[in-house]
């Protein structure tokens, strides 16, 4: 199996030093080679092969899977520096933590204790605690980054122009520091973090360490980030367009922020109710902001959805409270989605909540994506939400939208009658005409 490895990476080694300008996607199949990092050799022809794409003019590159590798570790060790200290939790504030650090003077020497501690810290990934950079956790902790006995070359320069690191082998050893070398050196527009297995802990050295001045897109995937880190991070990013945390859930204490530097060219926000309410709170925040996608159902599943669906009219109100035109995407992704959906749109007509839902007049583009399709009954629902924008022009359903059981056309009808401004139905992203549509 390692023979045959070795075999292909060479093959695209031959075969990219013919090129100029290439878009590579690697798959780290999860099923092979799971030792294979450890071998020095396949490390250094790996990174052989990568250094040949980023230093190709406009080069694009993405390395996925790989989660059953074994490779040298995580980057990063910490150590518990005070004994017997009992973790911070969610409403601890310093003093509390000074007065439990008065009561516990004992030196620290129980090895195997040590370890246990050690780690917990590390995998620790606290929901609602009020975690930021200075927070007195952080005194607790000494960070030091482990050495690796094999040494990857990187590239003088680089032209990469899109990364994706969708696998955790890219930011573990070997290849953590060639990671950060590339994105330090990098003219990137594009990153993409994905299943990344790390902690909170590693984010918060990794993006006050980041710095990509190019940068115009960016999603963070499932990664454990701390909103005040992420804040950080985002404030030093002016260049950003499109943000991406649709997958994200928020970890920490959601901070106000000043609107008026917060990324002040953003165009698309994506993100789950949570973040979206939080984000849009102020109305003048994201001066250029002109599409919004609400996702749900990527995260959490079904313990966060009475959350979820308490958080989905504040987000809409708070749409409506900005006055400006904009596009409105709304996902319902997974079983969990699907049931969000169902739950939400019922709420709604019911007239659940203290606050009703009345108007979204500025959303002239609408997009409904499922990945399963919607029952009849929901389906039904959708109608009577739909008159909730009256100015709406463009409307598209994508995903798994149409059921064997649903009646596509006895919809199309009612939505036409119920938007009298509308201009056109796109389904799976083939537009229907008015006048194919009404004849």
């Amino acid at each position: 199996m390692q023979a045959r490895l070795f075999k292909d990476l060479e093959a695209l080694r031959t075969l990219l030093l013919r090129l100029d300008r290439v878009s590579v996607d690697l798959r780290l199949s999860p099923l092979e080679g799971s030792n294979i990092i450890l071998n020095p050799r396949w490390s250094n022809l790996l990174v052989e092969v990568m250094n040949i794409v980023v230093e190709m003019s406009h080069s694009q590159l993405t390395v996925g899977r790989g989660q059953n590798w074994r490779t040298l570790g995580k980057p990063f060790h910490y150590e518990y520096l005070e004994p017997f200290v009992s973790f911070p939790r969610p409403h601890e504030n310093k003093s509390n933590l000074a007065q439990s650090r008065r009561k516990t003077p004992f030196p620290f020497f129980m090895g195997p204790i040590r370890r246990l501690i050690e780690g917990i810290v590390a995998t620790l990934r606290p929901r609602d605690a009020q975690l930021s950079s200075d927070d007195a956790v952080f005194n607790l902790l000494k960070r030091s980054t482990r050495s690796c006995d094999v040494a990857l070359s990187s590239p003088l320069s680089s032209h990469l122009n899109e990364f994706h690191i969708h696998s955790p082998v890219l930011m573990e050893l070997p290849f953590f520091h060639w990671t950060m070398a590339i994105l330090a050196i990098s003219p990137i527009t594009k990153l993409s973090f994905f299943d990344i297995d790390l902690t909170h802990y590693d984010w918060q050295y990794i993006l006050s360490t980041l710095s990509v001045p190019t940068l115009s897109y960016i999603s963070f995937g499932s990664a454990n980030i701390a909103f005040p880190d992420l804040q950080l991070f985002l404030s030093r990013h002016s260049s950003i367009t499109t943000l991406d945390l649709s997958r994200n859930t928020a970890i920490g204490n959601l901070k106000p922020f000043s609107s008026q530097k917060l990324l002040p060219n953003l165009d698309h926000l994506i993100a789950n109710s949570e973040y979206l309410a939080h984000f849009l709170e102020p109305p003048s925040a994201f001066p250029t902001l002109q599409t919004i996608t609400m996702a749900t159902g990527y995260i959490g599943g079904f313990r966060i959805l009475n959350h979820e669906m308490h958080r989905f009219n504040t987000v809409l109100r708070r749409i409506a409270a900005r006055g400006r035109n904009i596009a409105l995407n709304l996902r319902f992704v997974s079983e969990a989605g699907i049931y969000g959906l169902n739950t939400w749109l019922r709420s709604i007509h019911m007239r659940v909540g203290t606050e009703v839902l009345e108007e979204v007049p500025n959303v002239v583009d609408l997009e409904v994506f499922v990945n399963i399709s919607p029952d009849p009954d929901t389906l039904f629902d959708l109608l009577k939400f739909f008159p909730m924008f009256p100015s709406l022009k463009h409307l598209t359903f994508s995903g798994s939208f149409w059921s064997a059981e649903s009646n596509p056309d006895a919809i199309r009808r009612a939505i036409w009658v119920s938007l009298p401004r509308l201009e056109t139905i796109d389904e799976q992203r083939r537009p229907v005409e008015v006048d194919e549509s009404q004849g």
